[in-house]
């Protein structure tokens, strides 16, 4: 079974969600520039904890949260939200997750976030 093929599983293995996670990042990081600023990658590195919830609901795991603090720790300036929120338009759909619980994760964990997901969203307005 191919790695593409995944993306047609709604509900696929914490391991192959792993998997699939990693094959986009590679795919996104090419387009997002060498100046230091938050990757693909790294974003993708640092909110993997909250993967599977999104996708399929359940138990809020803790390191979700503490994922998300860090990824706001990280997303300190403009370009960095924005690489982030192109990153987050295109896993979206290709990783099956259900946006309105990615909506609900600020809430969950009591931090903030600068904006909500929507596939109409415009990441160039996303600023700090």
């Amino acid at each position: 079974m191919g790695l593409l093929s995944h993306f047609k599983n709604p509900m696929p293995t914490s391991s192959s969600s792993f998997i699939v996670l990693l094959f986009a990042a590679a795919i996104l990081a090419a387009t997002v520039p060498a100046d230091g600023s938050l990757t693909c990658t790294q974003l993708l590195t640092i909110v993997s904890p909250c993967v599977r919830y999104v996708q399929t609901g359940g138990a809020l795991p803790y390191s979700c949260c503490d994922a998300l603090r860090a990824l706001n720790s990280a997303s300190h300036t403009t370009p960095d939200l924005q690489i982030a929120c192109g990153c987050l338009k295109e896993l979206v759909p290709a990783l099956r997750v259900n946006p309105d619980l990615i909506n609900g994760l600020p809430g969950k964990c009591n931090i903030p976030f600068p904006y909500r997901y929507s596939s109409s969203l415009d990441c160039s307005k996303v600023h700090v």
